[in-house]
């Protein structure tokens, strides 16, 4: 699955890890997650869970990504033994590496947010003082972007409603571009079938689809909860078939 990452779960030395990483991609252009796969010799989803999921992988897997990004394997090595002394609570040993590294001793050890915003015309993943990410303006096409930063910006202000509808729109819009059908979810089903997309998000492309369309036709309340998960839905998709090696 290619949710985001609830971002209130990383320690600071994991979302450190997690922003150079998404430095170092960044800094290569972007490549395709079949251009990491075909280098890294390692599944498009393993890579795309951890540069765009934010999940925390063993470090033979960060290895890989780094080495197909032609990264600093000895630094990415000690941010990733930074966590392993986060986790058994040795925070002397923490230190030493933050030191080693040139991190601020006061950077390694405060909290710092993860979070989704928009602005400047673009959505961005942002986490502490490092520049935000953007994977997906460089890739999906700019009406499905802004279909989703409308989302992001209804969300954020409440209007959970509009957030649905907003998705729902932008369910069917990718939709169009894979068929000619006039059921909305026929480009589900077509993805699906040409494997662009897994079966467990088309299941829930269907689900979130219809929970909007009962929002929009006044039978069911709008809820918080539903419209994160719309959201987060909604990046999965636009992960799935921007973010993954298709042209």
């Amino acid at each position: 699955m290619t949710d985001l990452r609830p971002t209130n779960d990383h320690k600071e030395s994991e979302r450190r890890l997690l922003d150079e990483l998404r430095v170092l991609y960044t800094s290569r252009d972007r490549p395709s997650m079949q251009h990491l796969s075909d280098r890294s010799n390692r599944s498009k989803s393993t890579i795309h869970n951890v540069l765009i999921s934010g999940r925390i992988p063993s470090w033979s897997v960060v290895e890989d990504i780094v080495l197909a990004l032609d990264g600093d394997v000895d630094r990415f090595r000690k941010l990733y033994e930074m966590i392993d002394s986060e986790r058994l609570g040795l925070n002397d040993r923490a230190e030493e590496l933050g030191s080693e590294l040139g991190l601020p001793a006061s950077r390694h050890t405060q909290v710092s947010e993860t979070h989704i915003v928009s602005h400047g015309g673009a959505v961005y993943i942002q986490s502490g003082g490092v520049p935000p990410f953007n994977p997906l303006t460089a890739s999906a096409p700019p009406d499905l972007v802004s279909l989703y930063e409308s989302a992001c910006a209804a969300h954020a202000t409440g209007a959970h409603a509009a957030t649905q509808g907003l998705v729902r729109a932008l369910i069917e819009a990718i939709g169009a571009r894979e068929t000619d059908g006039h059921d909305p979810l026929d480009g589900l089903h077509t993805l699906r079938s040409r494997e662009v997309i897994p079966a467990r998000v088309a299941i829930r492309g269907e689900f979130v689809h219809r929970l909007a369309s009962d929002v929009v036709r006044g039978t069911r309340p709008p809820r918080p909860d539903d419209s994160a998960a719309a959201l987060s839905f909604a990046l999965a998709l636009l992960s799935c078939v921007y973010l993954d090696g298709r042209p």
